[in-house]
């Protein structure tokens, strides 16, 4: 016999999953645009777009968990970890250290 709750979760769960992962795939190729993506893959663009996507979501969740009086900790969490990502970003494509990390194809 079919668990019928679990049933109509994975059908809410489902399409918003797909949502996220479609809006992930809009979030690269806008990131695509932008001179700091050059020369960066289709798989790294989608790896950095599905990061924001994630980070969104996880701060939304903690903003509502923090309620009124935690909304600027959250907020001021969420801007440090995006400033950290971005610094991070213009760094993607340097020699790499790992043999298996990113590689500049211009090297």
């Amino acid at each position: 016999m079919v668990d019928v709750e679990a049933a109509q979760h994975q059908q809410v769960l489902v399409p918003g999953v797909e949502r996220l992962r479609r809006f992930a795939e809009e979030t690269a190729a806008a990131l695509a645009g932008e001179p700091q993506s050059r020369g960066w893959s289709d798989e790294d663009l989608l790896m950095l777009g599905g990061f924001y996507v994630d980070h969104m979501v996880i701060t939304a969740s903690a903003l509502l968990d923090a309620g009124p009086e935690g909304e600027r900790r959250v907020a001021e969490t969420a801007r440090r970890r995006l400033r950290l990502v971005n610094l991070g970003r213009l760094h993607w494509l340097d020699a790499p250290s790992d043999p298996d990390g990113p590689s500049d194809p211009a090297a």
